[in-house]
């Protein structure tokens, strides 16, 4: 199989990888669905993780749904986000700067499975609008309804065309009405919808629900605002996306789509939308948003309904937005900026995939990790503002790993020294670190005069040479880890360091004595250093 067309093929695809489970009993979208696949994220190691298909939908009201709904599907664990980056889990960076450097355009075609079913005019309502589809509530006991949680916003750029395809979810109010919510002003569907007022033009969009692992990949990733992101998901898959052209606004969504919603959103008038379980962990308060009237509604025959796990972090959500986001930042850094010392970007999962980035750097040069360090602070401001730390970190240290972030600032690095504080206009109301959650509820949804911000830079690289690392060395190390094989201990999951290593300070006369210790000739040691010995 080459690269999956459709969801359909996808789920094939991790049905064949083992990445995909079938529930075949009847469970409650509203009370259970969301609940079962939570308990993976609190209590299974990442690489467990699966996709949840669940093939028995019913609701609170005991509706049933002939329409099956998948989770997970986009990003339960590293190596499921791989699939649909088409790469190995260890090439998602290189493959996420391919894929903005060598954009494939997407083509535009004259009929698809999407439009297998219109309801459009008299019979927008033949199957209830809205109702007809299994959406879940995502946080029951604290949402104020089914929110539609995977949602492909397609809209245009009023003033220069260029069409953005973004993931912000979805509040359902009516059989034909919805909420929004983008959590920034300089998210690019808000910035849409800036100018849309601006030039008193309601903003035409449509919200896409189920396609191929690359649509959604560019969805929840901060792309160029100058490029088609359809043209981003053609890299992906390495040919180009099949679009149709919508049938009640002046948009293209993808040919092979499970479910079309065609509409405006206002621009004149907002309402509060939700409250809704948060990715950074905290329920989130409401907001004055615009709402979406819809005009059209086009699906596939038996679809399927997708929705991602989002909520308290980790999550479905923590990983597709952290990975692609560790991928544009990547890109920035590498290509943009000219950095080649740059080897890997982290945001961190247990901070929503946005509190704290780690970057690991090859270069000592301290002007050169303050360049790098200097230059994400430009990134984060429009593209990440819950980005409270950036720590730069050397070659050596795992910038996946807390103990070794937590081991590289305790001894590499002097506050006062090596750390920057940049402060700036806040950018969103979800944190409420910058102001208590009622008072989002005051301000409107173009979020003027917000309050100050900021995030903290820390230069935790080596400023010059340490001794090694205090653990055996590595062939002490292996052959110690082959006798706890060999003796039937339990099994292990190394984490680096687990053996010594150089950091450019060792005098050669302390690897001689180190090597007549492991002689047995640790006496010839104590004469040596008894020669060197000084009167008080």
């Amino acid at each position: 199989m080459g690269y999956p067309k459709d969801l359909r093929e996808y789920l094939q695809l991790l049905e064949e990888k083992d990445k995909l489970i079938r529930i075949k009993r009847e469970v409650n979208k509203d009370t259970e669905l969301y609940p079962i696949v939570k308990l993976q994220f609190r209590g299974l190691p990442k690489e467990e993780r699966k996709a949840f298909l669940f093939e028995k939908v019913v609701d609170v009201r005991g509706k049933k749904y002939n329409i099956p709904v998948v989770i997970c599907a986009l990003g339960a664990s590293q190596e499921i986000y791989a699939l649909g980056m088409n790469c190995d889990p260890d090439k998602i960076l290189d493959k996420w700067a391919e894929v903005q450097l060598n954009p494939i355009d997407p083509v535009v075609i004259s009929n698809g499975p999407v439009h297998e079913e219109i309801h459009i005019g008299e019979g927008l309502l033949e199957h209830s609008g809205l109702e007809e589809f299994p959406i879940p509530i995502s946080t029951p006991g604290f949402d104020a309804g089914p929110f539609i949680a995977s949602p492909y916003w397609v809209t245009k750029d009023p003033e220069i065309g260029v069409v953005n395809v973004g993931t912000y979810r979805v509040h359902v109010k009516g059989p034909l009405k919805t909420g929004i919510m983008w959590h920034s002003v300089d998210q690019h569907i808000a910035r849409h919808w800036a100018k849309s007022r601006k030039m008193a033009v309601p903003l035409q969009a449509a919200l896409v629900v189920g396609a191929s692992p690359n649509i959604g990949h560019v969805s929840v990733t901060k792309l160029s605002p100058e490029i088609n992101e359809f043209a981003f998901a053609g890299a992906i898959a390495g040919y180009p996306v099949e679009l149709v052209k919508c049938k009640t606004v002046d948009l293209e969504v993808p040919a092979f789509a499970e479910v079309v919603f065609e509409g405006e959103l206002s621009i004149d008038e907002v309402e509060p939308e939700a409250p809704y379980g948060e990715a950074l962990g905290y329920m989130g308060h409401r907001k004055w948003m615009p709402y979406f009237t819809i005009r059209c509604i086009t699906h596939r025959k038996n679809s399927i309904w997708q929705t991602f796990m989002s909520q308290f972090p980790p999550s479905e959500s923590s990983m597709i937005r952290g990975v692609g986001r560790e991928g544009a930042v990547y890109k920035y850094l590498k290509y943009d900026c000219q950095q080649p010392w740059v080897k890997k970007v982290i945001m961190h999962e247990s901070t929503g995939a946005a509190g704290v980035m780690t970057i690991q750097v090859s270069e000592r040069d301290q002007e050169k990790v303050w360049e790098t360090l200097e230059a994400v602070s430009r990134w984060i401001i429009p593209n990440s503002p819950n980005t409270k730390l950036v720590m730069a970190v050397g070659g050596d240290i795992d910038p996946e790993n807390a103990d070794a972030l937590n081991w590289a600032f305790s001894f590499r690095v002097q506050p006062h020294r090596d750390c920057r504080i940049k402060t700036y206009p806040g950018k969103t109301l979800m944190d409420y670190s910058l102001v208590p959650p009622q008072a989002a509820f005051e301000r409107d949804a173009r979020y003027e005069r917000m309050p100050e911000a900021s995030h903290l830079l820390v230069n935790a690289t080596l400023k010059w040479d340490y001794p090694p690392v205090s653990l055996p060395k590595k062939e002490f190390m292996e052959r110690a880890l082959k006798i706890w094989q060999e003796e039937g201990l339990p099994p292990l999951k190394l984490k680096h360091p687990w053996w010594g290593y150089s950091l450019g300070y060792w005098p050669h006369e302390f690897e001689e004595q180190a090597d007549l210790a492991l002689k047995g000739e640790y006496q010839r040691v104590g004469e040596m250093l008894a020669k060197q010995g000084r009167k008080l």
